[in-house]
């Protein structure tokens, strides 16, 4: 299993970080129609009807089709977008004039970055207030941040460090048997066509494997389906040792921000599965997972690898 990606941290000058990360954290519709205004070639013509779409960026990062191969829409059905806002809660936002946000961008996505800080850039330039990109750092493998140069239009990608999700998955590696989780923004999880209220480490585990096996398959090579389904199966096994979990939605947000937040400690046979748990934190989780819900952390017991 592998595909590409790119880690960008981007530091936004605003007045009002609240509000700055509000206008991203949750919803799609803003910074879609941003990112459309500036990819589109034939404004106003339905994306499936356009003769321009197989070389369109919008439609090549939001268009999520599915696949020619029946056997991935069967295990996967529609992809979700190749990529994910890595976001604090608003309202756990700091008072200052600046604040950070996250970007993974995956496959196709990370040839397209310029454009993503453009778009990013005309959403908060229409909020108002000069909220503006200020700096994007390009993150390595190590976690180090690679300053990127402004480029007259937006910021010269040259200097992005491309990493492998198999490496990162590599470095993920750890060998403790318990993994502290943290769930940073709310996760909403849906199980059998219902929103769960209780936090299930097993189908919390599955679903991460599932995100991160679609991201493969779509954007980039799957690998081994026999690996995904050992997997599935040892997370079966994964209980919640300890836990403080909570359903609703944080002090100052409204109901559709609702979901499970809360910290824990899983055990009874993490093993291997924690490098893919850790790969998939770069992604988040669950509905909403592109625009900041479902950031999650997990980490080894008392810190060990």
């Amino acid at each position: 299993m592998d595909f590409n990606l790119a880690h960008l941290v981007l530091t936004l000058r605003t007045a009002d970080p609240a509000d700055c990360l509000a206008r991203l954290f949750g919803g799609r519709a803003a910074f879609e129609a941003a990112f459309r205004d500036l990819a589109c070639c034939r404004a106003g013509r339905e994306c499936r009807a356009c003769d321009c779409r197989c070389d369109c960026p919008y439609w090549r990062v939001f268009g999520q089709e599915l696949a020619v191969d029946p056997e991935i829409v069967r295990r996967h059905q529609k992809p979700g977008v190749p990529f994910a806002f890595r976001l604090p809660l608003p309202t756990a936002a700091v008072k200052s004039d600046r604040c950070e946000a996250g970007l993974v961008l995956v496959g196709p996505a990370v040839e397209l970055a310029p454009l993503f800080c453009r778009a990013l850039d005309r959403l908060l330039a229409d909020g108002g207030g000069g909220t503006r990109i200020e700096l994007v750092c390009s993150q390595d493998y190590q976690g180090r941040s690679n300053p990127l140069a402004p480029d007259g239009r937006g910021w010269d990608c040259a200097g992005l460090v491309v990493m492998s999700a198999a490496a990162v998955r590599l470095l993920g590696q750890c060998y403790a048997e318990r993994l502290r989780i943290t769930l940073e923004t709310p996760l909403k999880l849906v199980n059998s066509g219902r929103e769960l209220r209780v936090f299930d480490p097993s189908l919390f585990c599955r679903t991460v494997i599932r995100r991160v096996s679609s991201l493969a398959a779509y954007y980039g090579e799957e690998g081994e389906g026999e690996e995904f389904r050992r997997l599935a199966e040892q997370a079966r096994g994964v209980r919640l040792i300890a836990g403080n979990f909570v359903c609703g939605a944080p002090s100052g947000l409204s109901a559709r921000y609702g979901g499970m937040s809360g910290h824990g400690l899983l055990g009874g046979g993490v093993g291997e599965l924690a490098e893919l748990l850790r790969l998939g934190m770069l992604f988040n989780l669950g509905k909403g997972a592109a625009f900041g819900l479902g950031r999650y952390r997990v980490e080894p017991e008392g810190g060990s690898t």
